[in-house]
């Protein structure tokens, strides 16, 4: 069946006439909508970094956090960085990130300490033939420099005197037989530089050296006990490796007791700097 459309019907009487009118739409109402309320803009949380992790020295399965002292020196840019922090194996590792690696020589006491917790563990060397080798490369050609550690002799007086960081016969940080701390170019009679007193065995101390342009100092406990004049404005290159707690020659020259955070820089280093890195590792 058809369907029509639904309209309203109008009647409208005329004359008997009936008109069908249909009806005018109506308003269109449609379904009333919620309107959300205004809010405040939304700000944007500042986006706010984790804190950082403290960087740790890459020492094979066991890395050894930073120590205070350790940034203290990095923040000064050495061009290598022994810290001895090792546990085991033949392996120095090199703490400034040049990979400037040494080699343990014959079995020394690694883990053992030189009585600072701000240093971290060091290296024991106890026989003639302990000690620690960081063969020749270019890098270790330095004109100008600064090099520093901490020892703890367990002797002082020796027949030859005690290497603590030397380059063969180009530089040396040095125990003289009577126990004095001296920083000198080898061979050169007297030292150019050389301490007043001598060291005393089982106490620690904080030894450095720098030379520029020809002039040498001495520093122990952050304190410039020597000063003098090498004959050379420029430290010779040579192709030697570093020694450090003994020589490899005949005569050994080698320190008993503990060493720690042997630094090399290829410049001198001021007296503001050493006497900081000594009162932060004291």
């Amino acid at each position: 069946m058809r369907t029509r459309p639904l309209m309203a019907v109008l009647s409208i009487a005329l004359g008997g006439c009936v008109i069908v009118l249909p009806a005018c739409p109506g308003p269109t109402v449609t379904s009333p909508t919620s309107v959300a309320p205004e809010t405040a803009p939304v700000v944007p949380r500042p986006v706010t970094a984790p804190p950082p992790t403290p960087p740790t020295e890459p020492r094979g399965p066991n890395p050894a956090p930073l120590t205070r002292y350790a940034f203290a020196v990095l923040d000064d840019r050495p061009v290598a960085y022994w810290r001895f922090e090792e546990e085991a194996g033949v392996v120095a590792m090199d703490a400034s990130g040049q990979n400037r690696h040494g080699r343990y020589l014959d079995g020394p006491v690694v883990g053992d300490s030189v009585g600072t917790v701000a240093t971290g563990r060091a290296v024991s060397l106890e026989s003639q033939t302990d000690g620690v080798l960081i063969e020749y490369a270019p890098w270790t050609d330095m004109p100008s420099l600064t090099v520093e550690a901490w020892v703890r002799a367990s002797q002082v007086s020796s027949a030859e005197g005690m290497i603590i960081a030397d380059k063969g016969y180009t530089w040396g940080l040095f125990i003289d037989p009577s126990g004095r701390p001296s920083f000198h170019l080898p061979g050169d009679i007297p030292p150019e530089t050389l301490a007043p007193d001598p060291i005393v065995a089982g106490r620690n101390y904080h030894l450095a050296g720098t030379f520029d342009d020809g002039a040498m100092t001495l520093y122990v406990n952050g304190v410039a006990v020597s000063h003098g004049v090498a004959n050379v404005t420029a430290i010779r290159s040579s192709p030697q490796p570093i020694h450090l707690g003994r020589g490899v020659g005949a005569v050994r020259f080698e320190f008993h007791g503990v060493i720690n955070d042997v630094a090399l820089y290829d410049r001198a280093l001021t007296a503001d700097a050493i006497v900081r890195h000594y009162q932060t590792g004291r």
